[in-house]
Parts: structure tokens; C-alpha cells; sequence
């Protein structure tokens, strides 16, 4: 438990932003606001729980691979994290074309108000996925679990405090935005971050 508690936070803290969401934009701007908020909610949390267990997959073999081959798990890891972030732009870019026909297809013409909400949604997609790929892919193999927990639980504090702040003067897709805002701070820094790591790593194996 000791060992792993930093990989469990950081699973924990994943989805903090999308589960608490509900209760956020209710307390900000009452149950009606929610009732536009959820569908598109419901939409984006389906689609990346289906895709997270490819990564989940992914995660025991890069980390045999950092321990045997470095070099070629690192060009692999970042393949992923690449690829999981174009997919995800694609993903979202037929979200937002196709928002109005799957919010009243799937969840029925009552939630039609939702389709404003689903196109500002649709565009966490990528960088949720890139975070969690540079999580299990890149960040937590080459020992940085640490500072990647710190990080995700600290950003889906900020995420819930932005998106508060934002909806005060743009309502339920000012909350979403803030969410999704928070979610391209975490990309950036998590980047950051596994540049840094790769680096130093690089440094210690020429000496």
C-alpha cells in the first residue's frame, strides 16, 4: 500500500473533475443548469472510460520495457501518447459535428439544451487522454509517480475552482470551459514534467 499509494492517488484524482462536476454546476447554478450539464457529462465520461482500459493494458508491458529496453520503450511511450492525443482530436472533432444528432438520438429530444454544452465538452477529450497516456505511459515508469499524483490532484482542485469561477459569468458552458481549461494546463505541465524526466535520465546514462 505504502509503495503504490502514489499511483492510487493519481488514479483517484482522475476522475475528480468529471465526477464531481454534477455536483459543482448544481451548487453554482441549480438543478436546471445540471440537467444540461449531465448529457454531455455522461457522453464524455463514456467515451474515455472506454478507451482507458487500453492504456491500463499498455502499462505492465512499457514498464517491463523501461527495465530491459529504455530507449525504444521511451520512442514507444511517446508513440502512445501522440496517437492517443490525435485520436482524441479526431474523436472530439466528430463529437462536435455530430453533438445535436447523438444528444437527441441517445439521450432523446428532452436534452436537445445539451448539444451547446457537448461541443465545449468535446474538446477535454484529447487532452485527457494525453495526460493519462503520459501518466502510465511516460511519467510513473520512469519513477516520477510522485510529482504526477501531486500534479493530477492539484489540477482537479483548480479544475472544480475555475470552472466555478468562469460559470459565475458564462453559466454551465463556462464551467465545462474552465474544466477543459484545467485540463490544457495539466497537459502542459505534465509535459514539461516528462521532458525533464527524459532528460535527466539521458544524463545519468552518458555518465
Amino acid at each position: 500500500l505504502r509503495v503504490g499509494f502514489h499511483v492510487f492517488v493519481y488514479k483517484s484524482s482522475n476522475n475528480i473533475l468529471l465526477s464531481a462536476g454534477p455536483s459543482l454546476v448544481g451548487v453554482m447554478l441549480g438543478n436546471v443548469a445540471v440537467a444540461s450539464y449531465v448529457p454531455a457529462e455522461k457522453i464524455i465520461r463514456g467515451f474515455v472510460g472506454f478507451v482507458n482500459p487500453v492504456l491500463i493494458g499498455f502499462y505492465p508491458y512499457l514498464n517491463r520495457q523501461f527495465l530491459s529496453a529504455r530507449s525504444e520503450a521511451k520512442k514507444l511511450s511517446w508513440g502512445v501518447v501522440i496517437g492517443m492525443f490525435v485520436f482524441g482530436l479526431a474523436a472530439a472533432g466528430v463529437f462536435y459535428m455530430a453533438g445535436e444528432y447523438l444528444v437527441i438520438n441517445v439521450l432523446g429530444e428532452g436534452f436537445v439544451v445539451a448539444k451547446g454544452v457537448l461541443r465545449v465538452f468535446v474538446w477535454i477529450i484529447p487532452f485527457r487522454l494525453a495526460n493519462q497516456a503520459l501518466g502510465l505511459c511516460i511519467l510513473i515508469p520512469i519513477g516520477k509517480d510522485k510529482a504526477t499524483s501531486f500534479l493530477m490532484m492539484t489540477f482537479s482542485v483548480l479544475s472544480m475552482l475555475t470552472a466555478g469561477l468562469i460559470s459565475l459569468w458564462y453559466g454551465v458552458e463556462g464551467a465545462v470551459f474552465g474544466f477543459v481549461l484545467a485540463e490544457i494546463s495539466l497537459c502542459m505541465v505534465l509535459l514539461v514534467v516528462a521532458f525533464i524526466g527524459s532528460r535527466e535520465e539521458s544524463t545519468r546514462g552518458k555518465l
